[in-house]
């Protein structure tokens, strides 16, 4: 098993539903699914997954001027299109990945030891002080969501000094408008605080126990789907 270093929203978001989840997902190699029996992983896809993913590839394919907007997702209505066509026209850049160290200072040497990564949807300047961070979303609306664009908002702060204010916007393309969340400067400090507590319970984690819960029947590694964890068989 290899010790994970370094955190992202997701593998923390998967840690804390369920540390056993997160061991098999980040940290097992295949010496370690060969001595549980299994020949490989358990492989994590279905419909929805995949349908998230080629509506994430679409906007991205626009946004970077590949396809033309006829060629978004089908499940992008007109109104979505619009606010889409919009991050094109304000040059917004598109899939970004963000790396920062324990002290949150953007990583600028590759030997530095990671500590965080976020991959950014989209962001764009609204004005030289306001910088607008865009997540695409398929699927329901999750509150647990709204929590985590935090952690994009401390990477924006992080990233750009001159930044004073970040809104950071949750564009689930099954309802109906963005959920947008606005983070002022002189709440960072408190922010990373909180995120720098939650992330050592993760990097610093020595047991990873099942946490059984109404996700089980979803979760790749669940026996009844061939995975190694019988704790909602």
């Amino acid at each position: 098993m290899k010790k994970r270093t370094h955190w992202t929203p997701s593998s923390l978001k998967d840690f804390e539903t369920c540390p056993a989840k997160y061991n098999w997902t980040y940290q097992f190699e295949q010496a370690d699914w060969l001595a549980l029996g299994y020949a490989s992983g358990p492989r994590s896809s279905s419909p929805a997954m995949d349908r998230g993913t080629a509506i994430h590839q679409t906007c991205e394919d626009f946004v970077t001027g590949k396809i033309t907007l006829s060629g978004l997702h089908p499940a992008i209505t007109p109104a979505w299109a619009n606010l889409v066509r919009g991050l094109r026209t304000q040059h917004a850049v598109a899939e970004e990945q963000w790396e920062f160290d324990s002290g949150w200072f953007p990583k600028q040497d590759a030997s530095a030891a990671l500590w965080l990564r976020m991959k950014i949807d989209a962001h764009l300047f609204d004005t030289p002080l306001r910088l607008r961070v865009i997540d695409y979303k398929s699927g329901k609306f999750y509150r647990s969501n709204t929590e985590q664009v935090e952690v994009y908002a401390l990477g924006a702060f992080s990233k750009f000094e001159a930044v004073q204010e970040v809104i950071t916007e949750l564009w689930y393309f099954d309802g109906g408008e963005p959920y947008d969340k606005t983070y002022k400067r002189h709440q960072a400090a408190k922010l990373a605080s909180k995120w720098d507590g939650r992330a050592r319970k993760a990097l610093e984690a020595t047991a990873y126990p099942p946490k059984p819960s109404n996700l089980c029947g979803w979760c790749q590694y669940n026996a009844k789907k061939g995975g190694p964890c019988h704790a909602a068989a």
